[in-house]
């Protein structure tokens, strides 16, 4: 750790430390309570308009995130000293570490100490996030990250050609924020095809492409988008892409998220349409990546309803793990590959 990340560390940690006082996130004096913290409001996300609640809203999450992957002694400390849980409901921090005692079978003592012990590495978390959003901004292009994805909602359309619109609704995490980086992933071409076009990108609504496509490999694609506007830290925004998947190619039967930043909810629909059902249709949550190159991706099996549609929803998402649908095409559905290579994600 050097030591400019050394110092951004304790003064997370101080800050965090302030939050635990009183009523911890429950507190009516909140919003006036992280505004005066630069730090946090950025990692929390607070926009200067937001309300009281929607300032609690946006702190239990971040705070949430960043501790997703703690032992569950460390998250416990963390919800009861912020208030943030149930059971934790204190007037004051010495009630609620004496509480923390009780749920930890431990002395009041050794419950303080959990709770800066996980604070420490909570600080730390946070002073990762916050690097990463910073260091973007020397960044030509400062796009792949200074944002987080508050939700994704994607239909994908099989009855003929293989359509997907995805409608994302982000939120800045530095200031100035105007261009963003999509990220679009097909399979292999056609065998005995040296080259197709580019996927057809196009924006419904909430941006408008900047540039040609940007291609990695044989079918990897980049596009860049102008947002309306510049985002302050905390700010909301929503646009929604359609891809169109041109002939010579062929796609793994399966959509797969993988998200490469921080996002909360995921919503897929797929409509297979009632010519060509697939005969075995799964879901799959949290997956490693390299599992999208096996022929049969471990999930939970599904029915598709009268319209030949199925409709799922994803929550305690982890970046880099793989989330989605995957199924059995048809006995002659062409269209599907089922050899290791990558599908749309």
């Amino acid at each position: 750790m050097t030591q400019s990340n050394g110092l951004l560390v304790q003064r997370l940690d101080r800050e965090f430390k302030s939050q635990r006082r009183g009523w911890g996130l429950q507190s009516p004096d909140l919003r006036t309570r992280t505004a005066g913290y630069e730090l946090l409001s950025q990692v929390y996300g607070v926009a200067p308009t937001d309300t009281t609640g929607e300032v609690r809203r946006k702190a239990i999450a971040a705070v949430r995130r960043l501790a997703a992957d703690f032992p569950m002694e460390m998250r416990l400390a963390v919800e009861y000293a912020l208030a943030i849980s149930a059971e934790a409901q204190w007037r004051t921090l010495s009630e609620r570490e004496h509480s923390l005692s009780r749920a930890l079978q431990c002395s009041a003592r050794t419950a303080r100490r959990r709770v800066g012990d996980a604070f420490r590495r909570l600080a730390e978390e946070a002073a990762v996030e916050y690097q990463r959003a910073a260091d973007q901004t020397r960044s030509p292009l400062g796009s792949e990250d200074g944002w987080a994805v508050r939700s994704l909602e994607s239909l994908l359309r099989l009855e003929s050609a293989p359509e997907v619109t995805e409608t994302r609704c982000i939120v800045a995490l530095r200031p100035g924020l105007h261009r963003i980086v999509t990220r679009f992933t097909l399979a292999r071409l056609v065998d005995g095809a040296s080259s197709a076009p580019a996927i057809r990108a196009e924006v419904q609504y909430g941006a408008t492409i900047r540039g040609p496509v940007r291609r990695e490999g044989e079918g990897h694609f980049l596009h860049v988008l102008e947002l309306p506007r510049e985002l302050s830290v905390g700010e909301h925004h929503e646009y929604s892409i359609t891809y169109r998947i041109p002939e010579g190619y062929v796609i793994r039967p399966y959509y797969a998220f993988v998200p490469l930043v921080a996002c909360d909810a995921f919503r897929l629909r797929v409509r297979f349409g009632t010519g060509r059902p697939p005969s075995r249709v799964r879901r799959f949550h949290g997956v490693v990546s390299r599992l999208l190159h096996d022929s049969d991706i471990p999930g939970e099996p599904l029915e598709l309803d009268a319209a030949s549609e199925v409709a799922l929803a994803f929550d305690r998402i982890r970046a880099g793990f793989a989330y989605g649908i995957a199924w059995q095409p048809a006995a002659g559905d062409e269209r599907f590959d089922l050899g290791p290579d990558h599908g749309p994600r």
